[in-house]
């Protein structure tokens, strides 16, 4: 038989023909669909088993097997899905592709982007009409409001002058008026020390209370000392070092017991009234308001 065959590929004449490839038969009558959906039928797989494989949903496998590609979003799509689907079914990948841009390339839309340099220009055209008309309120009210804030300066001014007595207008009216004014101030200034008197001398006579009970001021004449008090109650109310020029007050409804180291440098106060240095040794122990002193 194959001495037969014409140079062309072609058989003679009465001789069956031979199966061809799912590649040549996309080049016949054969859609790209129909040959993938042979192809599958073929390899003895379902729709379900092909979307297993490819990922693609069985609804849109057996759109492209209907030759329904305006499912697949674009070309680029469509192309894809036919590789995926032939690679599974053991058709020739290519040549459906081939074959679909012959029959079907042309008729699907096509998503048209537009260069970035192109749209720039629309962009920039819309922002340059949205700057020139830009409504020019905010300088209206910013010199509006510097007129009012001058307005209230302007009448603050007048009325401080107002209440000063002093005229805002220089002339004959002001000359006129010039000597009442002042003689008034003169009548109420004779009139005003003897309705202030009282009130310059009912200070005087006020003093402050005496707080009840012990107060002790202590304070440090020269290098420093180690002082401790304590309250009638107990408590002790300071233990420290005071140093010279230092001094400290302290109080008790009671009594207040005070102990001193380097005591001949300490001056003692009670109640407002100087005691001076009542200590003569180095340590000393003292109680107010019953003054007993102890020594070391």
């Amino acid at each position: 038989m194959t001495d037969d065959v014409h140079r062309d590929g072609s058989q003679p004449a009465g001789e069956p023909t031979a199966a061809r490839s799912p590649g040549a038969q996309t080049s016949g009558t054969q859609t790209p669909g129909a040959a993938l959906a042979a192809s599958r039928e073929r390899a003895r797989l379902s729709v379900e088993d092909v979307a297993a494989a490819t990922r693609i949903r069985s609804t849109l496998v057996r759109a492209i097997e209907r030759d329904e590609y305006e499912r697949c979003g674009g070309e680029v799509y469509a192309r894809g899905h036919i590789r995926s689907i032939a690679h599974v079914v053991g058709a020739d990948a290519e040549g459906l592709v081939a074959d679909f841009d012959r029959r079907y390339g042309r008729q699907l839309p096509k998503l048209t982007v537009a260069p970035i340099s192109t749209i720039g220009e629309p962009v920039r055209e819309i922002t340059r009409k949205a700057t020139k008309s830009a409504p020019k309120w905010p300088a209206a009210a910013i010199a509006v409001l510097a007129l009012v804030v001058v307005l209230l300066a302007v009448s603050w001014v007048v009325g401080r002058r107002a209440e000063r007595g002093t005229p805002p207008l220089a002339g004959g009216t002001a000359v006129a008026t010039a000597p009442a004014s002042t003689g008034t101030p003169s009548a109420t200034t004779s009139a005003t020390p003897s309705s202030t008197a009282p009130s310059t001398t009912a200070p005087a006579t006020t003093t402050p209370p005496t707080p009840p009970g012990v107060t002790v001021h202590l304070q440090v004449t020269a290098d420093a000392s180690w002082v401790r008090v304590t309250s009638s109650t107990g408590i002790q109310l300071y233990e420290g070092i005071l140093t010279e020029g230092q001094g400290k007050d302290f109080h008790d409804p009671t009594a207040l017991a005070l102990r001193f180291g380097n005591a001949p440098v300490v001056e003692v106060t009670v109640n407002g009234t100087k005691i001076g240095r009542p200590c003569t040794t180095q340590v000393c122990s003292l109680t107010y308001p019953t003054d007993r002193t102890q020594a070391g």
